[in-house]
């Protein structure tokens, strides 16, 4: 899963060539946590290493306890000045989303007020969470992200609310898998049957950002889990952030015009930081 961490290669390097010296006994618990070194190794080498030292008959067991995962930096940063003065030249781009999602939510909400009014609306408050369920589901990354954070809040949302956006979590529809092949090849200029064999057909998971495929690298035989991106995930983002931060702003404002000061530019700011990390 990437490279190993600095200083782990050539720690167990040191430990090969002291046992080859004679001056590593097995199970030595010095052998691995007491030299540190810088490198930069790929998996393969990883796996050269670790069958070197078993032929060597040296204990391995405290290099595999390591993290052998890197951590990947953000592609995108969110920079929500930038957002706003790009999107603000682009008004058809944000007009169209805020009737979508106008047209959706502001039709979900009719429906709880008019149960509310004919007395009804316990008896249909499953139907109506499955219907938010569904309705958040269907509008892309950040509102998926919010509706994630509604699924663990019990002082805003009655249980059946909360039960059925817990879907959100991780059984959300998947996007047709020849679109992600199509981006892994955009992204790393390979075609996917080329590096990877699916070992199931089809996605194992699907989430707000992306949907997840297990597979196996033809060139060593591991079996990997990939995780793909939905489409224009960033874009997506990018202009329902700016939609929430501008109408964050008006709600701020009345607050503070009843009395009440209220941040809520910086919650949306907080939670767009999130999301892009």
């Amino acid at each position: 899963q990437g490279r190993i961490p600095p200083g782990v290669a050539d720690e167990a390097a040191a430990v090969k060539a002291a046992a080859v010296e004679g001056r590593v006994e097995e199970g030595d618990d010095t052998a691995a946590s007491t030299r540190t070194m810088p490198v930069n190794l790929d998996v393969d080498d990883v796996d050269v290493m670790l069958r070197d030292l078993v032929e060597s008959n040296i204990e391995v067991s405290r290099i595999r306890e390591y993290n052998f995962t890197r951590v990947a930096q953000a592609e995108y940063e969110y920079d929500p000045s930038a957002a706003e003065a790009r999107l603000f030249r682009q008004p058809l781009r944000w007009l169209k989303r805020n009737v979508e999602l106008g047209w959706k939510m502001g039709g979900f909400v009719a429906s709880v007020v008019l149960d509310i009014q004919q007395g009804v609306e316990p008896q249909r408050r499953r139907q109506r969470a499955q219907e938010l369920e569904r309705i958040i589901a269907s509008l892309g990354p950040a509102i998926i992200k919010g509706g994630q954070a509604l699924a663990s809040r019990p002082d805003l949302l009655p249980e059946e609310y909360l039960e059925e956006l817990q879907r959100l979590q991780d059984r959300l529809p998947t996007f047709p898998k020849e679109e992600a092949f199509a981006q892994v090849k955009a992204e790393l200029g390979v075609d996917f049957d080329s590096v990877f064999e699916l070992i199931e057909p089809e996605p194992i998971a699907a989430a707000s950002i992306g949907q997840v495929f297990k597979a196996r690298l033809i060139s060593n035989g591991n079996v990997v889990a990939i995780k793909i991106q939905r489409p224009r995930c960033e874009e997506i983002i990018a202009v329902d952030l700016y939609i929430m931060r501008f109408y964050a702003g008006i709600l701020a404002r009345v607050a503070s015009a009843l009395g009440r000061n209220i941040d809520l530019v910086s919650v949306i700011d907080d939670f767009g930081e999130l999301i892009y990390r």
